[in-house]
């Protein structure tokens, strides 16, 4: 396969079918089960939960809702990828053992994405800095430039948090497929991308809106049921999301196949570089 076959998003889409009917059962087994924890957290939390009340009202268990929804995600996160790759490889897992290993993986996903979030922060931080030097400085010598410089700083913001996203796509895949370092992941991924940025964007772009328009369309489910909190509150956040449950399942079920597909195609037309080049 070629570097332009991999990273198409027909041959992504197609991996991604050909992976998760391959490892469907144990893939389905630990996003539903993942979800199904999030649902039971925040019946039980009840007011406790962002989808129903002020959080300010319940900081204490709002806190602990946002901490294990916080754990249960990164697991089944983690757990999902490894059914893949393992499904991938021809050596099925069950659930059981995805778990355990995503439990191996824990600390080190979670650490891995503290140190980029910190790294991000710190880089939008000098960008907006920088911006706000610049836009002092050129309305001091021409205030009427200020627009065009706006119009600069606006693409450049986007231009860095598209490529942020980027990088944060490959990141944890990285250390979860490629058991790389935590403070290695973010240089690993740069150099994934390098000299096919513009063709993972392509690719990564048709992916999310897919996925966006899937989303959206639970989210409209959702709002139809919204009359059920008129009746009873519980009854609202059970019924939105038991009745949403098979949609949400499903959404993440594409997304995670897609951008697992996504990856291993990176990775490959990396090889498929390597290879040509030498």
């Amino acid at each position: 396969m070629n570097s332009n076959t991999a990273l198409s998003v027909s041959n992504i889409i197609q991996q991604a079918i050909q992976t998760v009917k391959k490892g469907k059962i144990p893939f389905i087994q630990v996003v539903a089960g993942g979800h199904a924890i999030i649902i039971l957290a925040s019946l039980l939390l009840g007011q406790a939960n962002p989808f129903n009340s002020d959080p300010a009202q319940h900081p204490f268990l709002y806190i602990i809702w946002s901490l294990l929804t916080a754990a249960v995600t990164i697991l089944m996160m983690v757990s999902a990828i490894f059914v893949l790759k393992n499904t991938q490889q021809n050596t099925p897992v069950t659930w059981k053992e995805a778990l355990r290993f995503a439990a191996s993986r824990f600390w080190k996903v979670l650490g891995a994405f503290l140190w980029y979030m910190f790294l991000l922060w710190v880089v939008l931080l000098v960008f907006a800095l920088i911006a706000l030097a610049l836009v002092v400085l050129v309305y001091s010598i021409s205030p009427s430039a200020n627009i065009l410089v706006g119009l600069v700083a606006a693409v450049a913001a986007i231009w860095l948090i598209i490529t942020a996203m980027m990088l944060a796509l490959c990141r944890i895949y990285a250390v979860v497929i490629d058991d790389v370092g935590v403070f290695e992941a973010l240089a690993y991924s740069r150099r994934l991308l390098k000299n096919k940025y513009w063709k993972t964007l392509f690719a990564a772009f048709a992916i999310f809106v897919f996925i966006f328009i899937f989303s959206t369309l639970v989210g409209i489910l959702q709002v139809f049921l919204f009359p059920l909190y008129l009746v009873n509150t519980f009854l609202g956040i059970a019924g939105t999301w038991l009745l949403a449950f098979p949609c949400t399942v499903l959404n993440s079920v594409i997304g995670l196949g897609l951008v697992y597909s996504l990856y291993t195609s990176i990775k490959q037309t990396e090889q498929d570089n390597t290879t040509a080049s030498n």
